[in-house]
C-alpha cells in the first residue's frame, strides 16, 4: 500500500468522459493497471478510458498472470512494490512464458537499481509516483505502439513460414515426380527408373 502522497494528481483528467468505456470494442487496445491500492486502481481507470482505451485491473501479480490474454493488443501498466509479487517479478513470470507483453513499472520509491534491471529486461518505462498524467500518456502510447510492431512482426514471420512450406512441399513433390516419371528408350517403348527385368 502506497503513502497517499505518493498517488499521482490527474487533475482535469479525473471526471472526463468516463462513460466511453461502455462503447470500446473488442479491437480497442487494452491497457492492464496492476496495483494493490484500491484507490489507485480506481483512479487510473478512470484516467486510462478518457484516453479511449479499454482498462482490465487486478490488485496482485498473481491475479493479472491467471487472467492474462496474449491475445490482446495490450501493455501492463504495474506498481513495484506490493504483496506477493512484484513487478518486476511479474515482467519475468512474463518472459518466462515467451510473452513479449509491454510493460511499464511504477513505483513511489526511486530505485535505480530495479529500474535498470527493469530496463534491461524490456521494460518500456519505468514511471516513479507522482507523475503528470500526460506523462502516463506517452508511456501507454508507446507501448502499445511497440506492441502493435511486435505482433505484426510476428505475423510476418508465421506468413514467411507458411510459404516456405508451400515451396518445401511443391519442390519436394517435383523432386519424386521426377524420379517416377516414364521416359522413352530408343525404340520408342516407355521405361520407368529401376532395374530392367531380365529376359
Amino acid at each position: 500500500m502506497q503513502n497517499p502522497t505518493d498517488k499521482p494528481d490527474f487533475g482535469e483528467y479525473a471526471g472526463n468522459e468516463a462513460s466511453r468505456a461502455d462503447h470500446h470494442d473488442s479491437l480497442t487496445p487494452v491497457v492492464y493497471v496492476v496495483d494493490d491500492d484500491q484507490s489507485i486502481r480506481d483512479s487510473l481507470r478512470e484516467l486510462i478510458t478518457t484516453m479511449g482505451f479499454r482498462v482490465v485491473t487486478h490488485s496482485t501479480g498473481e491475479q493479472f498472470l491467471q487472467s492474462y490474454d496474449p491475445a490482446n493488443h495490450s501493455c501492463l501498466v504495474i506498481d513495484m512494490r506490493m504483496p506477493g509479487m512484484t513487478g518486476i517479478e511479474v515482467q519475468e513470470a512474463l518472459i518466462r512464458r515467451g510473452s513479449r507483453l509491454p510493460v511499464i513499472i511504477v513505483t513511489g520509491h526511486g530505485d535505480f537499481a530495479s529500474c535498470v534491471r527493469a530496463v534491461k529486461q524490456g521494460a518500456v518505462d519505468f514511471l516513479e509516483k507522482p507523475y503528470p498524467p500526460h506523462v502516463l500518456r506517452n508511456c501507454i502510447e508507446k507501448a502499445l505502439k511497440l506492441d502493435r510492431q511486435q505482433r505484426d512482426e510476428g505475423e510476418r514471420e508465421v506468413e514467411i513460414a507458411k510459404i516456405d512450406r508451400r515451396r518445401n512441399r511443391r519442390a519436394a513433390g517435383y523432386r519424386v515426380g521426377q524420379s517416377q516419371s516414364p521416359y522413352r528408350g530408343r525404340d520408342g517403348c516407355q521405361c520407368s527408373d529401376g532395374p530392367v527385368p531380365a529376359v
